[in-house]
């Protein structure tokens, strides 16, 4: 049994819930046989997050309850999974007819966007502008050749002065009427830059109306959705998430859209509301990985942080929850590989924190070093590595330091390899991966393929051992993206095989097999090149 309940944001899935998984798979899979279920699980086979928690009755007895998160299909309720914290499809709530409005408004917008007039109006500034900019440019030449021939007479000779006068009186005329041109054309143009604001005008107002409208509908949700924790308390979404917002020093502000619908609080929720214990739990991805997406079929995966996080801060109250795994020192010790009176290289172990962060009692490698080397004065992390990966980091001694060095990395003049063992078979024994990453906005810190917003993010590789269905590999980051080794090993889209040992984007282990074995630079102050080298402790 389970000594206390899951920490949702990093765990190591108990056997209770990874047999609760298996059966909600075995479920699914007896279900694909079934044609009336066959277009909801479509949509579920293109990718879903699923949970599963397990919970013991008044009597002792042991069950499993399975919920997905959001809806598939366009609804709520499939057969064997729980129902939603509210459902917001139902017939009698307040949801789909304000949504109603919203969808005509966006309706509105598109036609006036894009509707007949914007577009005529749009079509006649443009040729307004190529007219205008032909009409110019003939005038232009008009005026240089009238000028030409003006020099051509002064300079013959044969011209008194009541001519000469005429061809200064002609040059003056030339110049006024291309001015008086260029002001009808100017004032035509500002016509139809009226019609098009007009319009414009028009189309703002109604994206102005959808957004108060939206606004007031989040709000009114989280207002009327009610969630639960294990002591009976209910709170409102929106008064829970306050309270959480509140007890970390956070300003107050809505929830994110989707608040509530997640996987985890339809869990706790229906458990609290039918006298359920809940002993453990878990979340696991089934389908495809989607576009963009970092997941994989069968693989567990944390609760999201933007949506879950404020949300369980309330429910899990009245739980004996396992304390946070990452919020506590690093029982290693740094190492430090270079020292002088400038910079100081180290070699960083698994666990401990590049930069201070929001876990209070995680140490940070400036700490550790001026444990170390007590020292007055600064040490200052140059570059980060994420707190599961090890190796080589530089520390900067003064500000001019840090100023140069992080130049250098600025200017890409610092070259790292890395070590890594990817859980898998890397077909190709060399190459480069090249994505563009962006912030899962919704599940920080967690990065994804995003190719509208995406920054370029460019790695080479190079196999160095293939062994019992794993590959170690050397990466050569020409980037430096938050999570680049990561998602490049583990994306659908790079090597399609995740690094051992990574709690999001792979399968949770001891630790992360990404270690940072060499940094090579040119010393900013002595000039000499630096390699600092660090073996892997894998």
């Amino acid at each position: 049994m389970p000594r206390q309940f899951t920490w949702p944001f990093c765990y190591e899935p108990h056997p209770l819930a990874r047999l609760a998984v298996r059966h909600t798979f075995d479920r699914l899979e007896a279900l694909h046989r079934e044609v009336s279920e066959a277009a909801w699980l479509a949509e579920l086979d293109s990718g879903k997050m699923l949970g599963v928690l397990v919970a013991g009755d008044a009597s002792g007895r042991l069950g499993w309850l399975a919920a997905f998160s959001g809806t598939v299909a366009g609804s709520y309720h499939h057969p064997g999974f729980v129902p939603p914290v509210d459902d917001l499809l139902a017939p009698d709530h307040f949801y789909p007819a304000d949504m109603a409005r919203i969808d005509s408004l966006t309706a509105h917008i598109n036609a006036a966007h894009t509707g007949d007039e914007r577009t005529a109006a749009a079509q006649a500034m443009e040729l307004h502008n190529l007219r205008a900019e032909s009409l110019l440019t003939d005038f232009k030449r008009m005026i240089e050749r009238d000028r030409t021939h003006r020099r051509e007479m002064r300079q013959s000779g044969l011209l008194d002065d009541t001519a000469m006068e005429a061809l200064e009186n002609d040059s003056k005329y030339q110049r006024a009427e291309f001015k008086r041109l260029r002001q009808r054309l100017e004032s035509q143009r500002e016509h139809f830059l009226r019609r098009l604001s007009d319009i414009d005008n028009v189309t703002a107002e109604l994206r102005r109306q959808r957004e108060q409208l939206s606004q007031r509908l989040q709000l009114r949700l989280f207002e009327s959705m009610m969630v639960s924790n294990a002591r009976g308390e209910r709170l409102s979404v929106l008064d829970a998430v306050h309270l959480f917002q509140r007890d970390n020093g956070l300003p107050e502000a809505l929830p994110p859209g989707g608040t509530g619908e997640c996987a985890a609080p339809k869990l706790l929720q229906y458990a609290f509301a039918h006298d359920l214990h809940p002993l453990c739990m878990a979340e696991v991805w089934w389908g495809d990985s989607g576009t963009g997406e970092v997941h994989r079929h069968g693989h567990y995966y944390p609760s999201c942080s933007s949506k879950c996080k404020p949300l369980l801060h309330f429910m899990l109250q009245g739980l004996d929850v396992e304390p946070d795994p990452l919020n506590k020192p690093c029982d290693e010790p740094l190492t430090i590989l270079h020292d002088d009176e400038w910079l100081a290289v180290v070699s960083k172990p698994a666990g401990m924190l590049s930069h201070e962060g929001h876990l209070e009692n995680a140490v940070t490698v400036e700490q550790a070093f001026l444990h170390a080397v007590p020292q007055p004065g600064l040490a200052r992390a140059v570059h980060r590595l994420d707190m599961d990966t090890s190796g080589v980091m530089i520390i900067a001694k003064t500000v001019e330091a840090y100023t140069k060095l992080q130049r250098l990395f600025y200017k890409y003049k610092v070259d790292k390899r890395y070590i890594a063992v990817l859980d898998g078979d890397v077909s190709a024994d060399k190459g480069t991966v090249s994505l563009p990453l962006a912030p899962d906005i919704n599940d920080r810190p967690r990065q994804k393929v995003d190719r509208a917003f995406g920054k370029v993010s460019i790695t080479n590789y190079k196999v160095l051992d293939r062994s019992g269905g794993r590959t170690r590999v050397e990466f050569a980051p020409v980037t430096g993206r938050t999570h680049q080794l990561r998602v490049h090993a583990a994306s659908v889209e790079g090597l399609n095989t995740p690094i051992v040992g990574d709690r999001l984007y792979g399968i949770t282990g001891p630790r992360l097999l990404l270690h940072a074995a060499s940094i090579s630079f040119t010393h900013p102050f002595t000039g000499r090149d630096l390699t600092v080298t660090s073996p892997p402790p894998f």
